[in-house]
């Protein structure tokens, strides 16, 4: 997976503002699951469609990004390439 340094800041950022909200409130309203949250966005260079994961498991946050394969005449829905990740640094 090739994604754009910017857009990697950018995913990093949203995910650690959804985390700072999260901990300071497990009970906040947000547009997903708190502690599994998915979105997408779009890398800033190449355009592709980017679905990102911010992840709390085993007392540790994660977060990753995933490409999106785009709807073919065999499957006319965008697809998430689980085999086609990169980990996003938090830190």
């Amino acid at each position: 997976m090739n994604i754009s340094e910017k857009t990697k800041e950018s995913i990093a950022s949203y995910a650690k503002m959804h985390i700072k909200r999260v901990t300071e409130n497990s009970d906040v309203e947000t547009d997903a699951d708190n502690f599994d949250y998915w979105n997408t966005t779009q890398d800033d260079q190449s355009k592709a469609l980017i679905d990102y994961n911010v992840h709390f498991n085993d007392e540790e946050w994660s977060c990753c990004a995933y490409s999106v394969e785009s709807p073919t005449k065999d499957n006319p829905y965008y697809q998430i390439d689980t085999n086609d990740y990169e980990l996003i640094k938090l830190i």
